[in-house]
């Protein structure tokens, strides 16, 4: 028999004493497990997912992008404000594509990270007064 203690359950003996049997994936909760995306990169993982998939759903970009229904609707407002993202309206509802903007904007990022972790293949030329 299981008992629920809080936040995790625990494997209980018939006579109610507690076993010590920890059940469930939540019973050991750690902080340093917890990593959280950036604005810019929950940005850009809408972005990619539109890009590869679109015309594409709402809740196709939120399981995909790994986002909440909240979360998906404000950062989707703020790209379409950028107009790196439109919305077309179809018979079974709103789809969403890139735009130029957007496919620019994962180009020059993607550009930008590789010159930072020296992913690169190209190298800049350093400034000529140096």
């Amino acid at each position: 028999m299981t008992r629920n203690t809080g936040s995790r359950l625990v494997q209980t003996t018939h006579s109610g004493d507690i076993a010590g049997h920890i059940v469930g994936l939540h019973s050991v909760k750690s902080k340093s497990a917890v990593i959280r995306r950036s604005r810019i990169e929950r940005y850009l993982d809408i972005l990619r997912v539109v890009s590869r998939h679109g015309p594409i759903k709402q809740t196709h970009i939120m399981y995909k992008a790994n986002l909440s229904w909240v979360e998906l609707k404000k950062n989707l407002d703020h790209l379409m404000k950028l107009k790196m993202i439109t919305e077309i309206d179809d018979s079974s509802g709103p789809l969403y594509v890139i735009s130029e903007t957007g496919l620019s904007t994962i180009y020059s990022y993607e550009k930008i990270e590789g010159i930072l972790t020296g992913d690169n293949i190209e190298r800049s030329k350093p400034f000529a007064g140096f």
